[in-house]
């Protein structure tokens, strides 16, 4: 977990699913993710929505929410920190 925490704010992460001073956010809140991540694709698990959110955001858009997810997120992780990345955010619920 402390990894995948670690990468969610160095990774920048926070800066468009936490509100900014105005309270505002740029893509959806994050903090039930692993609970919400259940019911957003019929067919996905938590975690398949969640590896497939990171790795091809343009997958799947919240309704509400601009497709503004960086794109290169996913190559740019080794297979160990995206697994360490989901996990924390499976563990938000």
């Amino acid at each position: 977990m402390a990894r995948g925490r670690q990468l969610y704010h160095s990774l920048g992460c926070a800066n468009c699913h936490e509100p900014n001073l105005f309270g505002q956010r740029l893509g959806p809140p994050l903090e039930r993710i692993g609970t919400v991540a259940e019911t957003r694709r019929p067919g996905l698990s938590a975690e398949e929505y969640i590896r497939q959110s990171i790795l091809d955001p343009g997958a799947y858009v919240v309704p509400g929410y601009q497709d503004s997810m960086p794109r290169d997120l996913g190559r740019d992780l080794s297979p160990t920190d995206l697994g360490a990345l989901v996990a924390y955010l499976l563990s938000l619920k």
